[in-house]
């Protein structure tokens, strides 16, 4: 029987040359367009002897004769297929989250691996957690069959008895948390206390006692308003009170040099808030709902405040930071600081 010849997924390109290979199928799914939920194509991940991979698609036209025997995990020779240049990428990303922010073009589906920290209830068609490696902690977004993969009492929260892998994620940033954010996609699927390296090394580590979520970085003042020197306008403690509670006082921006002399957490790090973004005032609890004084009845968000005391050498206030200001006191979100205090 002649020898059949295979060449290197690294060699084939576009020429008229028929090419023949032999891969293994890593990854199976089916495309689908979750707007009309129609089956597009039957998407694969090949990888050859050498390591190289390439992301194979069966035509929808063509899935009823070859889906029945396509496996996954199987090896299998391939030829008289055309080759067409495809705008996506794949990169596996395995026990380094510093990479996920370059990933956010959505050119790149994404693999991580970690311990899960936190696992939210399945709500509808969704389910969301945080997975933690060495000291960072990243959101994931599990949509329909992702997220009713595993059950809910399948995971222990921040041990080493439940390293996930999840694989082929899509990167997003959430400019309202400042976090970067995966989402589960068509071809994603996990994987629980998986038997390989990367994750053995990970059960084998200490839980670290410290984490933060993947940030972009510093919070940086809108563009639109430039930066006020802290001389500008300067007031003791006691003179911005004064100010505040004289109704004839045209002031109400100050610079004030105070120290916080305390944390107030008794009323949690969140309040209910108008969900408007040109609102976000607090909602009073009615018999009628949560209640806005400008949007009438609405549904509340969770909003970030640090509640504080200040004071100076002249007195002592009590003042309230948001969102941004928050974060860039404590460098720490809302849900880190209700963990942190849960232990």
């Amino acid at each position: 029987m002649a020898h059949v010849q295979h060449h290197c997924i690294a060699d084939i390109d576009s020429t008229n040359r028929e090419w023949k290979i032999m891969a293994r199928v890593t990854r199976l799914w089916q495309a689908v367009d979750y707007t009309t939920d129609e089956v597009n194509s039957l998407d694969m991940l090949l990888i050859d002897e050498h390591g190289h991979q390439i992301h194979a698609r069966v035509d929808k036209s063509l899935m009823k004769k070859f889906k029945r025997h396509i496996v996954e995990n199987e090896i299998y020779s391939l030829d008289r297929f055309s080759l067409l240049k495809n705008d996506k990428k794949y990169n596996v990303i395995l026990g380094n989250f510093d990479q996920i922010p370059s990933k956010i073009d959505n050119k790149n589906l994404s693999d991580v691996v970690g311990r899960v920290y936190e696992w939210n209830k399945l709500k509808n068609i969704v389910k969301k957690m945080d997975i933690k490696l060495f000291g960072y902690v990243l959101k994931i977004t599990l949509w329909s069959n992702s997220a009713t993969q595993f059950d809910d009492d399948a995971f222990k929260d921040n041990s080493n008895a439940s390293v996930l892998i999840v694989t082929s994620t899509s990167v997003r940033y959430d400019d309202e948390y400042h976090e970067y954010v995966l989402s589960s996609t068509a071809a994603t699927k996990l994987y629980l206390n998986l038997q390989i390296s990367q994750v053995t090394n990970i059960i084998n580590s200490p839980v670290p006692a410290q984490s933060k979520f993947l940030l972009q970085g510093p919070l940086q003042p809108p563009s639109s308003i430039a930066p006020q020197p802290l001389s500008q306008n300067k007031k003791t403690l006691s003179d911005v009170i004064a100010s505040a509670n004289d109704a004839s006082s045209q002031q109400n921006h100050f610079t004030c040099e105070a120290i916080i002399s305390k944390i107030l957490h008794d009323k949690g790090w969140t309040y209910n808030a108008c969900p408007h973004s040109d609102c976000l005032k607090v909602v009073n609890n009615t018999s009628n709902g949560y209640s806005c004084t400008n949007h009438g009845i609405v549904s509340p968000e969770q909003r970030y405040q640090l509640r504080m005391e200040i004071k100076d050498e002249t007195s002592t206030a009590r003042v309230v930071a948001f969102r941004d200001e928050a974060m860039t006191l404590l460098q720490k979100t809302e849900k880190e600081l209700a963990h942190i205090e849960s232990q």
